[in-house]
């Protein structure tokens, strides 16, 4: 976990300096990108950090269900319908 840790970290220092150089380039989208990505990196750590440390190494619960729009769910039953054939 803790050589995970250090590459995360050094990860977010490299997204920092590329946070720092866009916003001086006046590049606002891509800053807010980059600035994003640092966060997905601290949830990531996070979310392993705390599966990690459960004494039962179950999944930990979600949140929120996962949203499946109906348009993809039906193509994927007209496609295992289809295979079965």
């Amino acid at each position: 976990m803790s050589e995970i840790e250090g590459c995360a970290a050094d990860y977010q220092a490299d997204l920092q300096r590329e946070l720092e150089r866009k916003i001086r380039q006046k590049d606002l989208s891509a800053a807010l990108a980059v600035l994003q990505a640092k966060e997905y990196v601290q949830t990531f750590v996070f979310n392993l950090k705390l599966r990690s440390t459960s004494q039962l190494q179950l999944a930990a619960p979600r949140r929120r269900p996962i949203h499946i729009p109906q348009a993809v769910r039906a193509w994927t039953e007209k496609e295992a319908a289809r295979g079965d054939t």
